[in-house]
């Protein structure tokens, strides 16, 4: 129950630090707070989770720094990488978008961010852990922290069933718009947000870098998709014959 409850406190420090680090840039970039995530409550779980599997893969290896490093980068990517990916799939909509950014996969991961996640994994294990987490668990007495851990545990049960159930509407609202273009759903997705409640408000601002799909934008993707490939089979093909018939006339 103790290991339980010492990651726990691990999920939700994090959540709330790299939810805050993101309000920061925010305040600075857009001059105005803005709850940044997906969540109601002041958290960003995917910092969460991603510490979480940095103390316990990577504690054992503190005393090789540069392993830490390269091997934080890859959990991190790898895992912004899948939750953007999920997200897309569930929701139909891309939430962060980094293809204006130098070295990245897809859009969904750059090489800026992975530095980032390193050094982050850095100060985690080399600084916030010692000095922060582990003092919790000496000062606190366990039953304590195991009383607010559940307590916590029921409020975000309650956060994430609010916040889901308003992002599901979101492909309610896209699958309205008779358009197959993701440029046209997304800005008429965002101008009805605009006009919404502030929970749908709170998202657009959150994320205004998201493309929105439907199902028609979603069947022409993959149909553009499929013609690619034809086009690309019908060269492959039509090289390879004129290849074939120069060296026939070599032959003869």
């Amino acid at each position: 129950m103790e290991t339980f409850v010492y990651y726990v406190v691990i999920f939700y420090i994090y959540s709330f630090i790299g939810w805050a680090q993101e309000v920061i840039q925010s305040i600075f970039k857009f001059k105005k707070f803005i709850n940044r995530g997906f969540l109601i409550g002041p958290i960003c779980p995917i910092y969460g989770f991603g510490s979480v599997m940095i103390t316990k893969f990577l504690t054992p290896y503190v005393e090789e720094p540069f392993f830490v490093f390269l091997t934080a980068i890859f959990i991190c990517c790898t895992l912004e990488y899948f939750t953007s990916y999920i997200l897309e799939k569930l929701f139909k909509a891309r939430w962060w978008d980094y293809s204006h950014m130098k070295f990245n996969i897809n859009g969904r991961i750059c090489l800026e961010c992975g530095l980032a996640f390193g050094l982050g994994a850095m100060a985690i294990l080399y600084v916030i852990n010692p000095y922060v987490v582990d003092p919790i668990f000496k000062v606190f007495d366990i039953n304590v922290l195991t009383t607010i851990t559940y307590v916590i545990l029921f409020l975000q049960l309650v956060d994430t069933i609010l916040s889901f159930n308003f992002i599901s509407k979101l492909k309610n609202i896209s699958n309205s718009i008779k358009s197959d273009n993701t440029e046209v759903i997304t800005k008429e997705v965002k101008r009805m947000l605009e006009a919404s409640t502030l929970p749908y408000r709170r998202l657009l601002e959150s994320f205004p870098d998201m493309k929105i799909n439907n199902r028609l934008s979603l069947i022409r993707t993959k149909l553009e998709e499929q013609k690619k490939k034809y086009l690309k089979y019908i060269n492959n093909s039509k090289r390879k014959y004129k290849l074939a018939k120069k060296q026939a006339k070599k032959y003869k």
